[in-house]
């Protein structure tokens, strides 16, 4: 029967005392160590977030960038765009059309 002795109070009180303390300890490291973490992915998620409306402005840029295109490749199918270029490149005139030319 040496085995069944029962501890004293005061020892019973400093080990639940103790055991308190480590509880309350693990769940303050725990509390730090979720905190930490939830600050490093709000700072993730902002950076995220500044990087999609980067992206979406470069997205509409060449959007509009894509129209222009289209519509310049319209415009170089038309008469009108053909004779600026025989003009300007090739130097043609239409009948009846006076050229004047600069001297240098």
């Amino acid at each position: 029967m040496a085995g069944n002795k029962r501890r004293p109070a005061w020892r019973r009180k400093t080990e639940n005392r103790l055991t308190t303390f480590i509880v309350i300890s693990v769940l303050a490291l725990l509390l730090v160590v979720v905190g930490i973490g939830s600050i490093r992915l709000q700072n993730q998620r902002n950076e995220y977030l500044e990087k999609e409306a980067y992206y979406e402005a470069l997205i509409a840029e060449e959007e509009k960038r894509a129209e222009e295109l289209v519509e310049f490749d319209k415009y170089t199918k038309t008469n009108k765009y053909m004779e600026e270029v025989a003009k300007q490149k090739l130097g043609l005139v239409k009948d009846g059309e006076i050229v004047f030319i600069a001297e240098k």
